[in-house]
C-alpha cells in the first residue's frame, strides 16, 4: 500500500495541518494585539495592568507628604479591590496594609529588589523606616526583572509585587520602594493577570481544531458505520451487500474483503439450497412412486406381513415430508426467483393459518390482529412462516395455555407475534435454532417435532420479504416468535393489490 494511501499517513498529516491551524490563531492573535492597539477590549487588559498601575501610584507619593501615604495605598485598595502594601526592597511595610508578609514573600522581595545603598530614615503613626536614598543609593546592578507573581499556602493568597519607579521626594531625597498586592483570587480582580485573551485564544483554538477534524472523523467514522450495517446484515442471513471499494487505504481494503466474504457466502449459500432444493426434487418422483407400490401392497398383504408394510410405509412417508420440508426451504429463498412482493393483509394471514393450522377446538388460540394493518410481503411465504409457528406452539405447548397471535405497529414497520405458555428454550441456543436442521432435542422423529427445518423456512421466507424475525423467552413463561416486516405504503386510487391478496387467500 502506498504510503500516502495509508490512514495513519491521512491522520498524521491531518495532525501536523491541525498544529500549523493552531499556530497561526497563535500568531495571528499575537498580530492582531498590535493592530487593534493596547486600548482595545480584548488586550489592552493583558497588557499588565498591575505594573501600569505603579506610575500614577509614584507620581501621587512624590506630591504627597510621608504622612498621607497609607490614605493613598488604601484609596487605591478600595478602588481594585486588591490589599496593597508599600515596602522597601528589603521587605520593610512602609505604607498601606500593616500585615506582616509572609516569610517566602519577604524573601522573594528582598533578594529580587533588594539592594545596598544608603538609607534614610523617616516615621510615619509613630513607626521609623529606613528607605534608600542619596547619592548612594541605586549602587550595584538594576534588577532585571521589576515584578513577581507568587502564591503562598499559609495563608492561601495570590501575591504580586512591582518596583515603584523611583522618585525624588521633598522629605527624603530619592525613594526606591516595592508595591505588593495581595489577593484571595488568582487574577486578583484581573489585576494580577486577565485570562479573557487566553479564554479567547483557547476557544477559537478549539473550534477550529473541531472544524478541522470533522471532515476527517466523518471520513472514517462514515464507511464504518455503512460497513456495520453490512456485516449486521450478513449476519441475519441477507447477503446482498454493496461496499464502496474506490478508496485505497485500509478502510478500502476492509470494504473490499467484505464484499469479496458476501459474495462468497451468498454463492455457497445459495448453491447449498440450490443442491438441497435439486435433490428434494429428484427424491420427489421414487418416494411418490414407493407410497404408491407401497399402498397396493397393503391392500395385497396377508396379515403376517402387514405389520412390515405398515412400518415401511411410517418410514417412507418420514422422508417424504423431509423431502417436502426441503423443498419448502429452498422455496422460501429470494434468490429461487418464486418471490413476488405485494400489499399483504396481516389478519387474513393470520385467520386463514389459524384455520389451516389447529387441529381442532380443544387449542386456545387467542388472535388479536387489527383488520387494517398491511405490511410488503409475499403471502404465501408469509402464510408458511406463520404456519410453521402456529405448528410449533400446538406442538410443544399447545395444552400449556392460550396460543396467542397479536400484530402491532410502528413507525415503519409491523410486527406479527406467535406466542405460547409451553417450556421455552434454553436462552444459549435462542440464536441457533434457525439454522437448518438444528433441534433442541436430539432426536429427530417425527412425534418429538421432525427434522428442525420449520424456523429455518420462517427465518428465510421472512428475509425473503426484507423482513426479520427474532425468538425469546416470555419472563412469565413460555416462547416468542416475531416478525417484524416493512409497512405498506399508503394505497392509490385503483390499487387493488390487497385484494387480489385476499382472493389468494
Amino acid at each position: 500500500m502506498r504510503i500516502r494511501s495509508s490512514l495513519s499517513a491521512k491522520l498524521l498529516l491531518w495532525g501536523f495541518l491541525n498544529l500549523a491551524v493552531v499556530a497561526g490563531i497563535i500568531f495571528f492573535s499575537m498580530d492582531i494585539e498590535f493592530r487593534i492597539g493596547p486600548d482595545s477590549r480584548l488586550f489592552g487588559r493583558a497588557q499588565g495592568r498591575f505594573p501600569m498601575l505603579s506610575l500614577p501610584i509614584s507620581r501621587e507619593l512624590e506630591r504627597s507628604p510621608i504622612s498621607e501615604w497609607d490614605r493613598v495605598i488604601e484609596r487605591y485598595s478600595e478602588d481594585y479591590l486588591v490589599q496593597f502594601s508599600l515596602v522597601t526592597p528589603e521587605g520593610k511595610i512602609v505604607a498601606g496594609s500593616r500585615d506582616k508578609l509572609p516569610l517566602d514573600v519577604a524573601a522573594r522581595i528582598s533578594s529580587q529588589f533588594g539592594r545596598q545603598g544608603m538609607k534614610a530614615t523617616f516615621c510615619t503613626n509613630g513607626q521609623c523606616q529606613g528607605v534608600c536614598s542619596g547619592a548612594g543609593c541605586g549602587e550595584g546592578p538594576r534588577p532585571r526583572r521589576h515584578t513577581f507573581k507568587m502564591k503562598t499556602s499559609e495563608p492561601r493568597l495570590f501575591w504580586a509585587g512591582v518596583r515603584v519607579p523611583r522618585f525624588i521626594h521633598a522629605a527624603v531625597g530619592p525613594v526606591d520602594l516595592v508595591l505588593v498586592g495581595r489577593s484571595k483570587s488568582m487574577t486578583g480582580n484581573r489585576l494580577f493577570m486577565d485570562p479573557t485573551p487566553w479564554v479567547v485564544m483557547g476557544f477559537m483554538t478549539v473550534l477550529v481544531s473541531i472544524l478541522l477534524w470533522i471532515p476527517m472523523i466523518r471520513h472514517i467514522t462514515r464507511p464504518l458505520g455503512v460497513m456495520t450495517t453490512a456485516t449486521e446484515k450478513i449476519s441475519t442471513g441477507v447477503f446482498d451487500v454493496k461496499l464502496d471499494e474506490r478508496r485505497n487505504d485500509e478502510i478500502g481494503r476492509l470494504s473490499r474483503g467484505i464484499n469479496h466474504m458476501s459474495g462468497r457466502l451468498a454463492r455457497m449459500i445459495f448453491g447449498q439450497k440450490r443442491f438441497l432444493g435439486d435433490a428434494a426434487h429428484e427424491l420427489a418422483s421414487p418416494l411418490a412412486r414407493m407410497q404408491l407400490g407401497i399402498g397396493i401392497l397393503e391392500d395385497t398383504a396377508t396379515d403376517e406381513n402387514r405389520e412390515r408394510i405398515l412400518a415401511l410405509k411410517d418410514e417412507i412417508q418420514q422422508m417424504s415430508d423431509l423431502v417436502n420440508g426441503l423443498l419448502s426451504f429452498a422455496r422460501s429463498d429470494s434468490s429461487s426467483g418464486r418471490v413476488r412482493l405485494s400489499r399483504v393483509n396481516l389478519f387474513q394471514v393470520a385467520a386463514l393459518t389459524v384455520d389451516r393450522e389447529i387441529p381442532d377446538e380443544s387449542i386456545d388460540v387467542v388472535v388479536n390482529v387489527p383488520e387494517d394493518i398491511e405490511v410488503t410481503a409475499d403471502f404465501d411465504l408469509m402464510l408458511r412462516a406463520l404456519g410453521n409457528l402456529v405448528r410449533n406452539a400446538v406442538r410443544y405447548a399447545g395444552t400449556a395455555g392460550p396460543i396467542e397471535v397479536t400484530a402491532s405497529v410502528g413507525a415503519i414497520t409491523a410486527t406479527i407475534t406467535v406466542s405460547d405458555h409451553g417450556p421455552g428454550v434454553p436462552s444459549d441456543m435462542i440464536d441457533q435454532i434457525f439454522e437448518p436442521f438444528y433441534r433442541v432435542e436430539s432426536s429427530r422423529g417425527r412425534d418429538s417435532g421432525g427434522v428442525g427445518l420449520g424456523l429455518a423456512i420462517v427465518r428465510t421466507a421472512v428475509l425473503a420479504c426484507h423482513g426479520r424475525v427474532f425468538a425469546s423467552n416470555r419472563p412469565e413463561g413460555g416462547f416468542t416468535v416475531s416478525i417484524e416486516l416493512p409497512l405498506a405504503p399508503a394505497p392509490t386510487p385503483g390499487d387493488s393489490s390487497s385484494n387480489n391478496a385476499g382472493a389468494k387467500a
